[in-house]
């Protein structure tokens, strides 16, 4: 949105958070269990709404589910079996519907928001984990277009997996567990990182804006100070 929105974003968004974003979708990638996992899900998806897609009559199209159904160990699998015959919507005037995609490459660079990147004009804070598997690799292949934007701040994390950045005290082992507790060094780090993220950008805003009112009264001091009556 950020990316899309370029120059053209309203004025009320100051600045966005991004975790775990791979930015660069690409199903080959994904690293071991987690491929298999997730392909077990999307064939669970398939097999939930079967009804619906039994309805449709394209023998070409039945063919690819079944085979993404029986043929595909991995993601990577499933993808280059199904996208053919994805409908997809050209981003641009007309917006013009289309079905399928040439590879599955093409699709997932269609799906990716990394060529957004460049076009970030407002703060962005980027959080992944070095033992992130889902999206640590592609994150790290986008890092060349986040750091080429002075817009983009970049935070690389030793551990903390996907979305995973629970945190306690040293002596304290189980402190991430307790979920329902209030004391702060029981809580989720990211949520304390995005908290003081948005808190500098609030801060930011504030003191450009007592400088903008200083500003306007300055110009309303100097333009009343050299008007001169219409009558005496």
């Amino acid at each position: 949105y950020l990316g899309e929105s370029g120059d053209r974003i309203p004025t009320n968004v100051k600045g966005a958070v991004s975790l775990g974003n791979p930015f660069l979708i690409n199903h080959s990638m994904l690293r071991s269990p987690w491929s298999e996992i997730l392909t077990l899900g999307a064939k669970r998806s398939i097999v939930k709404h079967r009804e619906s897609m039994t309805k449709m009559n394209c023998h070409h199209f039945q063919g690819a589910i079944k085979k993404a159904l029986f043929h595909s160990s991995n993601l990577a699998q499933m993808s280059a079996h199904t996208v053919p015959h994805i409908i997809r919507n050209a981003p641009q005037h007309p917006f013009e519907t289309s079905i399928g995609y040439e590879t599955e490459h093409a699709y997932w660079r269609d799906a990716s928001s990394q060529k957004y990147i460049a076009k970030i004009q407002v703060p962005l804070l980027v959080c992944f984990a070095s033992d992130d598997g889902i999206a640590q690799q592609t994150t790290t292949a986008a890092l060349g277009s986040c750091l080429a934007n002075p817009n983009v701040i970049v935070v690389n994390t030793p551990c903390g997996g996907h979305l995973g950045w629970h945190c306690s005290k040293r002596n304290n082992p189980f402190g991430s567990f307790r979920f329902k507790s209030t004391k702060e060094e029981d809580k989720s780090w990211d949520n304390r990182m995005i908290i003081k993220f948005f808190n500098a950008i609030m801060m930011r805003r504030y003191h450009e804006m007592r400088v903008e009112n200083r500003t306007t009264l300055a110009k309303e001091a100097i333009e009343s100070s050299t008007s001169f009556p219409s009558k005496l």
